[in-house]
C-alpha cells in the first residue's frame, strides 16, 4: 500500500500520475485540483470503479489554500504520506530570445517572469514545506518536482535554446528549490528530486501565430531529431508510467537532490 499526493492532478501528467498510482486497489491517491467539481466528474467517468481516489481542493499560488488543502489531505491518509509529486506549472509566451523578447515586449517578458516565478518556484517551494512534514510518518519518504530539461543550463547552452526564457528560468530556480529542501530534510532520510518528464504532448503551451514560437518549436524539433533514442512526442501516460519506475528507484543515494529524467538520467528528451 502506497499514499501518494499529486499537485496538479486536472490534466496532463499531473492527471495521468493520478490514473497510474490509483491502479493498484491498495493505494490511496489524494490529487490536489483547482476545479474539483469539473476533476471529480472526469475522474468518476475514467475510472468509476475506483474508491482510492481523493480529490482536493487546492490552489498553489495560494498559500492559505494549500493550509486547507494540506489539513484536508492529513486527515484522509492519516497525517501520513509516502509519495508528494508537485506537477503543477504555468508556461510563458516569451517565445522570441531572451534578450529581444525584453527590448522588444518587456511587459510580456516582466509579466511572463513574475507569473512562472509565482507559480513555478514560490508556490511549489509553498507546497513542499506545508506537505513534506507528511513524509516523516510515511515509508516512501519522497518528494518529487516534476521539472524540465529546459531549466538545466548546459543543455540549453549548448543547444542554444535563447527562448522561452521566463519558463526556463524558473525551472532552473525550482531546481535549487528541490537541492535546498534534500539539505533539510536528507537527515529524515527523505528524498527530493526534481524529474523532467520528456517532452510530451499536452495542452500546456498555447498554440499561437507568433513566428517567434515558430522559430522556438522549429528549433526544439530539431533538437529532439538529434536526440539519441528520441521517437517522438510522449503520451502523458506514457511519460506518468516513466515517471514512476523513476521515482521507485530514487535513494537518497541515487538523485536526491537533483534533476533527473524520465529516462532515469540526464537524457532530457
Amino acid at each position: 500500500m502506497v499514499s501518494v499526493v499529486i499537485i496538479g492532478a486536472s490534466r496532463g501528467i499531473g492527471y495521468a500520475l493520478l490514473d497510474v498510482w490509483s491502479r493498484d486497489a491498495a493505494n490511496t491517491v489524494v490529487g490536489l485540483v483547482r476545479d474539483k467539481k469539473t476533476t471529480q466528474n472526469k475522474v468518476t467517468a475514467d475510472f468509476h470503479e475506483r474508491s482510492n481516489i481523493h480529490l482536493v481542493t487546492a490552489d498553489l499560488t495560494d498559500f492559505e489554500s494549500l493550509r486547507s488543502a494540506h489539513a484536508e489531505t492529513g486527515a484522509i491518509l492519516g497525517q501520513k504520506a509516502d509519495i508528494l509529486i508537485a506537477n503543477a506549472a504555468v508556461a510563458d509566451r516569451s517565445f522570441d530570445d531572451i534578450g529581444n523578447m525584453i527590448l522588444n515586449d518587456i511587459a510580456q517578458f516582466d509579466a511572463d517572469m513574475l507569473n512562472t516565478f509565482k507559480t513555478n518556484v514560490l508556490g511549489i517551494s509553498h507546497f513542499l514545506a506545508l506537505f513534506t512534514p507528511l513524509l516523516q510518518n510515511g515509508e516512501g519518504k519522497k518528494a518529487v518536482v516534476i521539472s524540465s530539461g529546459a531549466g538545466d543550463p548546459a543543455w540549453v547552452a549548448e543547444n542554444e535554446l535563447a527562448g522561452g526564457a521566463p519558463y526556463a528560468i524558473s525551472k532552473a530556480a525550482v531546481n535549487m528549490v528541490v537541492a535546498k529542501f534534500q539539505a533539510q530534510l536528507k537527515k529524515d532520510g527523505i528524498v527530493v528530486t526534481a524529474i523532467s518528464p520528456g517532452l510530451v504532448d499536452t495542452e500546456f503551451v498555447t498554440v499561437t501565430e507568433d513566428p517567434a514560437y515558430s522559430r522556438y518549436v522549429s528549433q526544439m524539433g530539431a533538437i529532439a531529431s538529434k536526440a539519441e533514442g528520441f521517437n517522438g512526442l510522449l503520451q502523458p501516460l506514457q511519460s506518468a508510467l516513466l515517471i514512476q519506475t523513476v521515482i521507485g528507484n530514487l535513494t537518497l543515494e541515487n538523485h536526491a537532490g537533483e534533476m533527473v529524467s524520465h529516462h532515469g538520467n540526464k537524457a532530457w528528451l
